[in-house]
């Protein structure tokens, strides 16, 4: 009988073990609305983005199981970027990662490309507005811990549920990648965004709300005359996820970055469903290098400084 009861529980363990490192499953009918026909219609209504470029300042390095589910123990670099796109007589900034002095948070973290921080500082200074895809460190902490703070939280953009984040995070005294903080004062200088599912913030650059990765994350929409693309932000890391159809093990998901991890898969689900019926569309997680590199080779975007392997 004891055999049996301890086969029993290898056999419960097992299996839970198997639940936490798989993908939770992508709904067929994903309920997360990506509107590409609506945000076409409105990019040929308020104009085309004039040009994209990308400045990638980091890496890090970690398995690949723990971006995508089922996917080997060999290291997946990740990078670390901004994407300034010039519309309409104007500069926006989407995304500013964290500087130097705060690299050692990042998971796995390597190298620190420090000559190239001036250049995303000087693109922080420049801007004439500045949104995020959502409020980790590392997409967020160059405003709050750059150059000038003050100058460049008056510029920055936020979601509803992004300044409630930052509000309840406020300046953690063990500041991790998740919570970097946003300090009080320069919180109370950032301006909102409208409070509606989907905006255009300037020719051919709209806003998503895409809640997953946190409450306030975002997905943009980006149209210039020859292409368009959707930065994904942190919903998928690589296009990994997106070629295997898989996210992260529900165990990184649900208890390490502590995401909605249905909301997740129903959002990757949608972006593949959207692939698939438009080919053409650009996909670039924030962290996958090897798809911005692709996209400058197409002419969509131009990356200011290719990392060294």
């Amino acid at each position: 009988m004891k055999w049996r009861i301890l086969a029993a529980l290898l056999l419960i363990a097992g299996s839970g073990g198997i639940w936490a490192f798989s993908s939770a499953s992508l709904p067929e009918n994903p309920q997360f609305d990506l509107p590409i026909e609506a945000l076409r219609a409105g990019a040929s209504d308020s104009g085309y983005a004039d040009s994209v470029t990308v400045h990638i300042v980091a890496k890090a390095e970690l398995a690949h199981f723990i971006n995508t589910a089922w996917n080997g123990f060999d290291p997946e670099q990740r990078f670390y970027s901004a994407f300034e796109v010039r519309t309409g007589g104007e500069t926006i900034l989407i995304d500013v990662p964290h500087p130097e002095r705060l690299h050692a948070l990042v998971p796995g973290a390597r190298d620190y490309y420090t000559d190239r921080y001036p250049a995303l500082q000087q693109a922080v200074k420049r801007s004439d507005r500045m949104v995020i895809s959502h409020v980790h460190g590392d997409h967020v902490a160059g405003i709050p811990y750059g150059d000038d703070p003050e100058a460049a939280a008056t510029k920055t953009y936020l979601n509803e549920a992004q300044f409630a984040a930052f509000e309840e995070m406020g300046v953690p005294t063990e500041p991790n990648i998740r919570e970097m903080g946003f300090p009080a004062a320069l919180l109370a200088k950032t301006k909102r965004l409208d409070n509606a599912p989907w905006q255009f913030i300037a020719p051919g650059v709209a806003v998503i709300k895409a809640p997953g990765h946190t409450p306030g994350h975002q997905i943009i929409y980006i149209a210039t005359r020859e292409h368009e693309m959707l930065l994904l932000g942190d919903e998928v890391w690589t296009m990994e996820n997106i070629r295997l159809e898989r996210s992260r093990p529900r165990i990184i998901s649900k208890y390490i970055v502590e995401e909605d991890t249905e909301a997740v898969v129903d959002i990757l689900a949608a972006i593949i469903k959207t692939k698939k019926s438009n080919p053409g569309l650009i996909l670039l997680p924030s962290h996958d290098e090897a798809a911005i590199v692709a996209a400058a080779k197409s002419g969509a975007l131009t990356l200011l400084n290719a990392p060294a392997n």
